[in-house]
């Protein structure tokens, strides 16, 4: 008897790193030539790890879109995450609110490549898009998603635009701009 489900999943390579500083993402942003896409709950990393590439791969590629999406501060869902990190409230939402500020400041001189937009729902993923790959980081309980295994996938192997790439899409359109 053939087992259909094997014929019908085609086979792509992941790359598992254990964590998101050893996954080379600096470098892929900075490298970039058409489109980065970011989609993170707190944008602490971006702020403090990626600004540099970004600005880089901004003056470099004069075509370059950068679309970062990120949980409100405000949101009901901030409550849940700073219990499960241990984090009081109140320093929860103020360090958010600091990161998006940070990070529209330090890319507010690049108004025609860089949109930032906050959505409100519950966070499903962890992704960057970088040209033809993403990186897709892991939620878990008691643990910041950077400090989890990061997997790196093409765009054009089976479903990971559907699962990836249109759920960044989805989020964005509901989303609202940064103010």
């Amino acid at each position: 008897m053939v087992d259909e489900r094997a014929e019908a999943t085609p086979s792509f390579q992941v790359t598992c790193f254990a964590n998101r500083s050893t996954a080379e993402i600096p470098g892929a942003i900075q490298n970039a030539e058409r489109s980065i896409d970011i989609l993170q709950m707190n944008l602490d990393s971006v702020r403090s790890e990626l600004i540099g590439p970004i600005k880089h791969a901004l003056e470099r590629q004069p075509q370059m879109r950068v679309r970062v999406l990120t949980l409100d501060p405000s949101s009901a869902y901030i409550v849940g995450r700073g219990q499960q990190l241990g984090i009081r409230l109140n320093q929860h939402r103020d360090d958010l609110h600091r990161n998006v500020r940070e990070v529209a400041s330090a890319l507010s001189e690049f108004p025609s490549q860089f949109s930032l937009r906050i959505y409100n729902e519950y966070p499903t993923q962890i992704t960057m898009r970088v040209d033809d790959v993403v990186y897709v980081g892991t939620i878990a309980k008691n643990h910041r998603s950077r400090e989890l295994c990061t997997f790196r996938l093409d765009v054009g192997a089976a479903g990971v635009e559907r699962s990836f790439v249109n759920q960044f899409d989805a989020i964005w359109e509901t989303s609202t701009e940064y103010q």
